[in-house]
């Protein structure tokens, strides 16, 4: 067996240890969405856009796919998102899960940065 290790990342790992959460035994519920973003735009700055939300339902977020080409204009791209939500003490119900979905994408476009497809 062969291995590599750089040293030069050690520097570079956060002062405080990760934080243990107990699992969670309530379901999730995941909705999609596709946004429009400029070029420059990173996953990372819309990820942070979205933890300064600080929505207490939102548990989790994956980014499926980066898309250029046709439907998309020249210097943009789509990026597709699941957004997993989770109440930590009850199951939540698609009324709240609705809303609180359509209020992400609603503080996440109201630059005019992001928009919505």
């Amino acid at each position: 067996m062969v291995a590599e290790l750089s040293l030069s990342h050690l520097g570079k790992v956060p002062a405080h240890p990760p934080r243990f959460e107990a699992f969670s035994t309530q379901s999730v519920v995941e909705r999609d969405f596709n946004a429009l973003v400029d070029e420059a735009t990173t996953h990372g700055e819309i990820e942070t856009r979205i933890v300064e939300q600080k929505q207490p339902l939102v548990a989790g977020l994956r980014l499926n796919s980066i898309y250029r080409g046709q439907g998309v204009p020249e210097g943009q791209k789509a990026l597709h998102y699941s957004v997993t939500y989770r109440h930590h003490v009850r199951t939540l119900i698609d009324e709240e899960v609705n809303a609180a979905h359509e209020d992400l994408k609603t503080k996440l476009s109201n630059d005019g940065k992001i928009r919505f497809k």
